[in-house]
């Protein structure tokens, strides 16, 4: 568990002593008159975390408001250069080293009291200006894709990692996967990978994921199970089958016929791809529409039929997280024509997630009942204040504390009788 004081001085050491080393190593600053890379990266940071579109004037003031000194706009502007896109690529790197730290159980509910720790794996894509290509390649023109797993237990980011945006998901993905002992990992189709799921399972972890159609399933006498004529005629099916034809790894099968409305958005959904695609999708395909398929290594003692669906739901948090990294910090907007600026700004954002996510998580905002948007517009307006003290530990460390005590009066999410949250519908599972 990590403290104020614990998160108070790695910060001052990232954004300080690290960060006017790296800035000399790299060239980005070669003599310290007025301008420091310490300087530099509080500024930005502090800057477009209290207001995502932070125009140069607004950045200025925010220099000013951190280190006590005079700069004008086109003394600012004139950093915006490749060293200095350097510079904070580096040092977010080594920010990401340091201040990623396991939180403090928060959830209200008792069901993740039986597990180690429940992570979900997702990225998400930043298109960047075609002029960056060299940088970072995308499929078309320059895209970063970042990777994070969270831990929705503990609210920690247990891994973010960057890569360029054509790399497959399977291939960012840390392998293998540090999940604690006695863990959950909960993915998208985009992270399939049978042999992970194996490895999991040896160690005593935990695995749940959605059916990817045409895997081979077989039956404990190793005979092909024809999934269509097992679901017929039925509205649940929980199966032990073996996974694959050359691994065959035992797990669970679970299954739950969807509501007509869902049926039909999946049919146009499936009409959509074919028109697409010039081709007619299988029979079989258009069967398993009516289903919803699970596979897992969880005992039943632990995961129902009916409990399934919920627990799957869990990894939209990390929709939502990334939700509000693009929509209140704009991660993937800017407005200056220069390319290092604005490839500065994403590095700048990014260490402000990094910043922000750390004092929510010593808040417990990563209770399903808390409101991460809420925190985030609270956090914001004590950014300015948080930079200004950020040179004197004493002083920030109260800064910090006087924030964490806004942030735990608590920002709870309604409940809903027409559409529940997921806090909501976690309550079934107790």
């Amino acid at each position: 568990m990590t403290t104020i004081t614990q998160m108070t001085k790695t910060w001052q050491t990232v954004l300080g002593s690290d960060a006017n080393s790296i800035a000399r190593t790299v060239g980005f600053i070669q003599r310290e008159k007025k301008m420091t890379g310490s300087g530099f990266a509080l500024t930005l940071m502090s800057g477009w975390l209290s207001d995502k579109a932070s125009s140069l004037a607004t950045l200025t003031h925010a220099y000013v408001n951190s280190q006590r000194q005079p700069l004008s706009r086109q003394g600012l502007n004139s950093r915006f250069t490749a060293h200095a896109a350097h510079f904070m690529e580096c040092l977010l790197a080594q920010a990401v080293k340091k201040v990623l730290w396991h939180g403090v159980q928060s959830q209200s509910n008792a069901w993740f009291k039986s597990f180690t720790a429940v992570w979900v794996c997702d990225s998400t894509v930043i298109r960047l200006p075609d002029a960056l290509a060299a940088l970072w390649h995308g499929t078309t023109g320059s895209s970063l894709k970042i990777q994070v797993a969270l831990d929705l237990k503990y609210g920690g980011l247990e891994q973010v990692s960057f890569h360029h945006g054509r790399c497959h998901d399977q291939k960012c993905l840390a392998d293998p996967l540090e999940l604690p002992a006695g863990g959950l990992f909960l993915a998208d189709l985009g992270y399939f990978h049978l042999a992970r799921f194996a490895q999991l399972s040896q160690h005593n972890r935990y695995w749940l994921t959605r059916y990817k159609g045409g895997t081979q399933l077989l039956d404990a006498a190793g005979q092909v199970i024809d999934l269509v004529e097992r679901l017929a005629g039925i509205d649940q099916l929980d199966l032990p089958v073996r996974v694959g034809k050359q691994e065959q790894l035992p797990c669970r099968l679970l299954a739950c016929r969807v509501s007509d409305a869902v049926y039909a958005q999946r049919l146009d959904q499936l009409r959509d791809w074919e028109r697409r695609h010039q081709t007619q999708a299988s029979t079989t395909r258009h069967t398993l529409c009516r289903w919803v398929i699970y596979l897992s290594n969880l005992p039943p003692a632990r995961l129902t039929v009916d409990q399934v669906s919920v627990v799957y739901s869990l990894r939209w948090q990390i929709e939502l997280v990334f939700k509000l990294w693009k929509t209140h910090l704009q991660l993937d907007q800017w407005r200056t024509q220069n390319v290092w600026r604005s490839l500065c700004e994403l590095y700048a954002k990014l260490l402000a997630i990094l910043f922000e996510h750390g004092i929510m998580v010593l808040a417990g905002c990563h209770d399903l009942a808390q409101s991460r948007v809420q925190a985030h517009h609270v956090i914001a307006k004590h950014a300015w204040g948080l930079a200004a003290a950020f040179h004197h530990p004493p002083t920030f460390r109260r800064a910090l504390s006087h924030l964490l005590l806004c942030l735990r009066v608590g920002w709870k999410i309604s409940s809903s009788a027409s559409s529940p949250p997921t806090f909501q519908k976690m309550r079934t599972l107790t």
